[in-house]
């Protein structure tokens, strides 16, 4: 039942954004390239997330997230996760790339607070999972919430951004002005030939060389890892035990806090940026009442280091979990990734390590995150 009202709920959004797309109006924009597909928050607050250390980021309009053990020995996904961001689900006129990354232009100040709006809601649901050594087995269903609150960029990026802008913006001054000229200011038709000729100029410039080679170079100063960032999460889940609905009460619920600071392999003047070294600090409260013989108060603390490559990103990450309530319940995580993308909105995850707790902890899972965007994640150059 949960999973046919996840797909109903999935089925929804997906129409919406096609609605959009339809919508969409035809001006120069560039897609915004730095829009990612990390694990759910609801799937972190379960311990059943390909990593429990997020790097801070702005999240695609909607993403799902398919995550299957490798021991399982049956080969299909028992958990799976949906969530949306309601910022891309609508148009803003007044949107463009300064204003998404917080620059204002004429003075290079900093909005270091702009992507606060942009927070996420996921839902998930997660089988077999269980606390105990007992045979008893749960279902959860959890929501989270998630949001890019601070971020601060590097300067250079920003001039960087200004500078490839203005010449995108100076090749479509160029075509505008040559279609206004080609038309006579005493035609009586003169605005809707000039609006034609526009049209049909812009069309021209986007099939130029010149235009696709600053469009991707616009696109790939967007694609940069902010210097720092910080995200703020939130998670809750529902728990029924042995498929049992009068059986069920509030499981897990957090709060957690991702501090990363990314540091260009490339160098801070490079005019392509797209290998990284990622270091990522996490803290995290949890109230767990999945366990039979007491209510657990726990904090998780530690971090993550992370090699950024063009399509591949390896990591390593440890856990300390302090038990307030029975501190001989204190634990840990350690596991190692390999992240590949796929393509712009197809991520496929690898993990081998070692889950918290002393019992089935071993770590062998493979995810897979799906983003989908629509219309709404294009930004005016200006």
């Amino acid at each position: 039942m949960k999973k046919n009202i996840l797909f109903i709920f999935i089925s929804m959004l997906v129409v919406f954004m096609i609605y959009n797309v339809s919508m969409a109006q035809d001006q120069p924009t560039v897609t915004l390239a730095d829009l990612q597909v990390p694990d759910s928050p609801a799937f972190v607050l379960l311990d059943v997330a390909s990593s429990s250390i997020e790097k801070p980021t702005t999240t695609k309009e909607l993403s799902t997230s398919l995550i299957n053990a490798l021991n399982s020995g049956n080969g299909i996904p028992k958990n799976y996760a949906v969530e949306f961001t309601p910022f891309w689900f609508f148009k803003y006129s007044d949107m463009n790339i300064y204003k998404y990354w917080g620059i204002d232009k004429k003075t290079l100040q900093q909005d270091y607070i702009s992507s606060a709006k942009m927070l996420s809601i996921s839902f998930a649901i997660v089988n077999n999972t269980t606390s105990t050594a007992s045979s008893s087995t749960t279902q959860n269903a959890a929501l989270g919430i998630k949001s890019n609150f601070f971020k601060v960029r590097d300067e250079n990026d920003i001039h960087s951004l200004i500078t490839v802008d203005d010449k995108v913006m100076s090749l479509i001054d160029t075509a505008v002005n040559k279609a206004e000229n080609s038309i006579s200011p005493n035609d009586a038709s003169y605005p809707e030939k000039v609006s034609e000729a526009v049209q049909t100029e812009l069309n021209n410039l986007a099939t130029t060389n010149e235009y696709i080679a600053a469009n991707k170079e616009l696109n790939e100063i967007l694609n940069r890892n902010p210097l720092f960032s910080v995200d703020v999460a939130a998670a809750i889940d529902y728990a029924i035990s042995n498929n049992n609905i009068t059986d069920c009460k509030f499981g897990k619920s957090g709060a957690w806090l991702d501090a990363a600071y990314s540091y260009s392999l490339d160098g801070t003047n490079s005019e392509s940026k797209t290998n990284y070294i990622n270091v990522i600090l996490t803290g995290r409260y949890l109230y767990d009442n999945t366990l039979i013989t007491s209510l657990n108060n726990v904090f998780d603390s530690g971090g993550k280091l992370e090699f950024q490559f063009e399509k591949v990103i390896l990591s390593y990450e440890y856990l300390y979990r302090y038990n307030f309530t029975d501190k001989s319940q204190c634990s840990f995580r350690s596991d190692g990734s390999i992240k590949y993308e796929i393509s712009d909105s197809v991520y496929l995850t690898t993990v081998l390590g070692k889950n918290f707790g002393s019992i089935n902890n071993l770590m062998t899972s493979i995810a897979l995150n799906i983003g989908l965007g629509s219309g709404n994640e294009k930004m005016a150059t200006k």
